[in-house]
């Protein structure tokens, strides 16, 4: 993998945490950085940063490659099917930082939980979320390359690639009123698109934001 040049990853701190991007001031313990590896995956694709606090500030870490083989061991041994993971050790500020760069699943992968369970993850906005419900049924169908099937809905996804990734998501209200069409009409189009494994959503009411799920 090309590392990174200063001004892009600069540029990738500024912007902050969200649907593709995720920062780790160290990698905790537990299976929290291997469920946002995967949420990435399942999304589309993106960024850890480990040794970066939520801020953006750049710590450091102290063994970066000890931090590359255990996230690596945990990516192996606890998510199926396997990642597409990519490793850079960086010198940023005279401080070395780990970047893993996800790239999109082929289909869905789930992380093997300690209590035995396999579990879907997706990100939206800057959250990793469990899949559950019409996000879980659109990840699913994600997996087969739902398309738009109209202008409208066609237009929905244009306004999510070209507004996202977002911290918050995006909401239904914001399409409509740029697009200046009827909330209701606007509404019934994010869901067909959700139904159809386009975007995932999360939250509920006025408060749903959604994310693109898919590459296109």
């Amino acid at each position: 993998m090309k590392a990174p040049s200063t001004s892009d990853l600069r540029l990738r701190l500024a912007r902050g945490e969200d649907a593709q991007t995720e920062f780790k001031q160290r990698l905790p313990r537990g299976l929290a950085a291997v469920r946002t590896l995967a949420a990435l995956a399942n999304t589309r694709g993106g960024w850890l940063l480990v040794g970066v606090d939520d801020r953006g500030n750049v710590l450091g870490l102290a063994d970066a490659p000890a931090a590359r083989r255990q996230l690596e061991e945990l990516a192996r041994t606890r998510v199926e099917p396997e990642l597409r993971l990519e490793f850079a050790i960086l010198a940023f500020d005279e401080r070395a930082l780990l970047l893993c760069v996800v790239a999109p699943a082929l289909q869905p992968v789930r992380v093997l939980e300690e209590s035995g369970e396999r579990i879907e993850y997706v990100r939206v906005g800057a959250s990793t979320r469990r899949a559950l419900g019409p996000a879980l049924r659109a990840l699913r169908r994600g997996s087969r390359r739902a398309r738009a099937s109209n202008p409208l809905e066609r237009s929905i996804l244009e306004w999510l690639a070209r507004v996202g990734p977002h911290p918050d998501g995006a909401r239904v209200e914001a399409f409509a009123r740029e697009r200046n069409i009827g909330l209701e009409r606007a509404r019934k189009a994010f869901v067909h698109l959700e139904l159809a494994g386009a975007i995932i959503g999360s939250g509920h009411g006025k408060r749903r934001s959604y994310t693109l799920l898919l590459s296109s």
